[in-house]
């Protein structure tokens, strides 16, 4: 599946999406992110074998959860402020030639737990306490946020 279908062909209210080795080339995210009942997405084993994807402001408007695991061709993703305004857990897991996290994630005061596993050193000395993007991943509610950082 080299493109993603429009928002016209799914339900109206869909609220739960999985998408799993469907090797999309187009970021889908243009299509998804109009889905306005969606709740969660998670993109796993090959579902997009692009290098960039953009959320964009005002998308995914009642996205609580979002995965991303198993897309190792990822390279850049940008998050614009006022995307994903309810989003309150987000997985990273095995995205490896990711360069960097979203500097948007850190408008998402929403966000209560964040995950990032299998990724490589270099992340783990980027994000831990007093790292260099240690800023992006700094919940807004340290109280009642959670994060948590593995690697292989």
């Amino acid at each position: 599946m080299p493109r993603f279908p429009d928002q016209y062909r799914f339900p109206p209210h869909l609220a739960h999406i999985w998408l799993i080795g469907c090797r999309m080339e187009e970021d889908p995210t243009p299509v998804l992110e109009k889905l306005l009942h969606l709740r969660s997405v998670c993109f796993s084993s090959g579902a997009f074998v692009g290098k960039r994807m953009v959320y964009s402001k005002g998308g995914f408007p009642q996205l609580c959860a979002l995965k991303m695991s198993y897309k190792k061709e990822l390279e850049e993703w940008r998050v614009e402020e006022g995307s994903m305004p309810c989003l309150r857990t987000l997985t990273i897991d095995n995205c490896k030639k990711l360069k960097q996290l979203p500097n948007g994630l850190k408008y998402i005061t929403s966000l209560k737990e964040l995950k990032i596993e299998i990724m490589n050193r270099e992340w783990t000395e980027k994000l831990v306490t007093g790292g260099e993007e240690y800023y992006i991943v700094q919940l807004h509610s340290p109280t009642h946020s959670q994060c948590s950082i593995c690697q292989l």
